[in-house]
């Protein structure tokens, strides 16, 4: 007597409507590309924004550092998560660099030097270290990032900081914008400009 032949594999094996269909192979490859994409791309990201949390620095020092970074930027109104994060970073580059920024205050304080105004030429701008921290502090505040880029590596021990907040872009900011930025925010371009609304 003739057995049945057992049903091919594109025909169905008497499952319910309603069962959950298995991943094509397409559907597998996907996924596996998706997760090998999200794993490789996990450790830049984790890279590029994780830092030491300002709270592992004590508070008079994190609010001796922005009375610093005030002086030596000429600004009364600097943002102090930013200001704990860029002494963050620089002491992520260097362990050293907080107690370079409380002789660089003291010296300051010293030389009676309450405004940048009345720093270059000063005493203090003459002494190496004092000028190479003070232009650390600085330099992150103005660039928006510490450390110094370098073109054509992978790596660099530049950190990033802010972008918007950067002071760079201060002095044109009532001619030009922030790169990728839209002077008159988002949508702006819906509504027509007032001289043309006039007409």
């Amino acid at each position: 007597m003739r057995q049945p032949s057992p049903p091919a594999d594109n025909q169905a094996h008497d499952a319910p409507a309603d069962a959950p269909q298995s991943p094509s192979r397409r559907q597998w490859l996907g996924m596996a590309g998706a997760l090998s994409l999200g794993a490789a791309l996990l450790p830049l990201g984790a890279g590029a924004w994780a830092a030491v949390p300002p709270a592992a620095l004590p508070a008079e020092q994190l609010k001796r550092f922005h009375a610093l970074s005030q002086l030596l930027t000429g600004r009364e109104h600097l943002d102090a998560d930013l200001s704990a994060r860029v002494l963050t970073l620089l002491t992520e580059a260097e362990p050293a660099f907080p107690q370079q920024a409380e002789a660089l205050g003291q010296a300051l304080a010293r030389a009676g030097i309450a405004h940048i105004k009345d720093y270059p030429g000063s005493p203090v701008e003459q002494d190496a270290t004092h000028k190479k921290t003070a232009m650390a502090i600085i330099s992150a505040w103005y660039l928006g990032y510490t450390g110094t880029p370098k073109s054509g590596v992978p790596t660099d021990d530049t950190r990033f900081v802010t972008y918007t907040g950067a002071l760079m872009f201060e002095p044109t900011a009532d001619a030009t914008v922030i790169p990728t930025y839209a002077r008159g925010g988002t949508n702006y371009w819906q509504h027509p400009p007032a001289h043309l609304a006039a007409d």
